[in-house]
């Protein structure tokens, strides 16, 4: 047999705005996810595992190519620079079969952003361009008559609002997609990536299987009470009632459920195959008003956006608890380093390997989250367009070294630093407790800007 057919197949999936602490393997007071938990228990499983950056448009860039956030100026998706390529790319030129199954997401279309480099088969499920064009519109829409209507109007438009959002595949019709494709045309070895939306907002396959309330009037009145906010909810940031946010979170909660149910075939497929590698997570979390934010525009540096689930699975592989905190820019890296296909540009470290490197400062420095310091409407209409520069924004940084975490936005010259072991919720700054760690962290963050 040819040596390259001995390479391992490679799955990634990555789960948009899922955060680890709904999770069982992460949270054992949560009920919502037995098949990812099981899993997870069988894996190499990273318990501190962070994003380069967030949201999908900046996290991606990192997590395909394996560059460090906004190296590359002010192109959005993967840059088209030389000495760029995607994990695809490299798999592909190495005699693998690369596929993508990507649910509806207009930041993730193979065309626009690039991700398509290196995939004989990508399928992003973009049917027409009004789904982008429609974001636009909308975010135009807002900036026009935010200013001069009233919240009721506003919550209405909500209301209305709703029924447009873009319609994501759900992770049922994408598995159906899947099993059909690899059946007929599946040519080892093979590199498959799946993007799921089921977690992301508005949490459309939390709704239809949404069951906060055993009486159908209360559930039904809770359901229209989502759709007339949920819009709203975004616009503004916040959630001020708590019966909302009560509501909101538990359609958040019961997509997460529909998720787990939905890769239950797709896990036990994977396990059949010998050689095959399986790695969960995803492209970022989801704040559900823990520090005064809603959802996941780069405002903040707190663990409920920047931390994701994260595990390996592959019967090659002894399951293992790892505690070291790590970033997913290591991904393209230790997918090279699992196939043979080794690409040197990919910055990072093997994360299987993770265990035994030695946790310096550069170690660090590359494994910290960067993002950008508050994004306006007409920023983000922008990014749609692919219109923005990047170069002139302030920077937001999160840093992590053991049970410590800094964060310093360079807009506010603000600095924070948290006890993440004991104080989970990170909201006891020792910023002027312990200086001695506050100047380690100073020298740090000198590498990264």
């Amino acid at each position: 047999m040819d040596k390259k057919n001995k390479r391992p197949n490679i799955i990634l999936i990555t789960a948009d705005s899922l955060r680890p602490d709904f999770l069982g393997c992460y949270n054992p007071e949560k009920k919502l996810s037995k098949n990812i938990d099981k899993l997870a228990s069988q894996s190499l499983f990273f318990e501190n595992a962070i994003v380069p950056s967030y949201p999908t448009f900046y996290a991606f860039p990192s997590i395909m190519c394996g560059i460090k956030p906004f190296q590359y100026g002010r192109y959005l998706g993967v840059p088209r620079n030389k000495r760029v390529k995607t994990i695809a790319e490299v798999l592909k030129a190495n005699g693998y079969s690369t596929y993508a199954f990507v649910a509806d997401n207009p930041l993730l279309y193979g065309e626009n952003y690039n991700y398509n480099r290196g995939f004989d088969y990508y399928f992003d499920h973009k049917y027409h361009e009004i789904s982008k064009k429609k974001m636009v519109l909308k975010y135009k829409f807002q900036r026009l008559f935010e200013g001069y209507l009233g919240e009721k109007i506003l919550k209405l438009l909500s209301f209305v609002n709703y029924f447009f959002e873009t319609n994501h595949s759900n992770a049922k019709k994408i598995n159906k997609e899947i099993k059909e494709f690899i059946r007929k045309k599946k040519k080892e070895p093979y590199f498959l990536w799946i993007h799921y939306m089921d977690t992301h907002y508005p949490y459309l396959s939390g709704y239809k299987h949404f069951n906060l309330y055993k009486n159908y009037i209360r559930n039904f009145k809770a359901k229209m009470r989502y759709k007339s906010n949920s819009a709203y909810f975004v616009k503004k940031k916040k959630i001020n009632n708590k019966e909302d946010l009560k509501i909101l979170t538990s359609m958040y909660e019961a997509s997460i459920k529909f998720l787990d149910q939905e890769v239950e075939d797709l896990f036990n497929w994977t396990k059949k195959q010998k050689d095959t590698y399986l790695i969960f997570t995803s492209d970022h979390g989801e704040a559900l008003m823990e520090h005064g934010n809603f959802g996941h525009h780069p405002t903040i540096a707190y663990n409920e956006l920047i931390k994701v689930p994260l595990f390996i699975y592959s019967p090659k592989l002894k399951p293992k608890k790892i505690h070291n905190t790590v970033s997913l820019i290591n991904l393209a890296n230790t997918i090279s380093k699992i196939t043979n296909t080794d690409y040197d540009n990919f910055t990072g470290f093997n994360l299987i390997e993770t265990n035994n490197i030695q946790i310096d400062k550069h170690f660090i420095a590359n494994n910290t989250t960067k993002v950008i310091s508050g994004l306006s409407p007409v920023y983000r209409e922008k990014i749609f367009n692919n219109k923005v520069e990047i170069k002139e924004k302030k920077m937001l940084y999160s840093i992590m070294k053991n049970e410590y975490k800094y964060i310093f936005d360079e807009k506010k010259e603000q600095e924070e630093l948290y006890n993440i072991k004991i104080d989970l919720q990170e909201t006891d700054n020792l910023l002027l407790k312990n200086k001695e760690t506050t100047e380690d962290f100073k020298e740090i963050l000198k590498k990264m800007r």
